[in-house]
């Protein structure tokens, strides 16, 4: 399980994460990669890591 938060002064940013999010747990391997990561740190270089092989790195 895990919480998503932003600044209260971007709410932007939050609906970028969870459009990020979704696109990338339509596939079952990356969901599994969420799942499985063992700790907070882990979560995020997840998906960091999948969002800069399926979507492309930040521009």
């Amino acid at each position: 399980m895990f919480m998503l938060g932003t600044l209260k002064s971007n709410p932007g940013d939050y609906l970028t994460l969870v459009g990020i999010l979704c696109c990338l747990t339509k596939d079952a391997a990356h969901r599994d990669a969420f799942w499985t990561a063992p700790t907070p740190e882990a979560f995020i270089a997840t998906v960091v890591e999948l969002r800069n092989r399926v979507l492309g790195p930040v521009k």
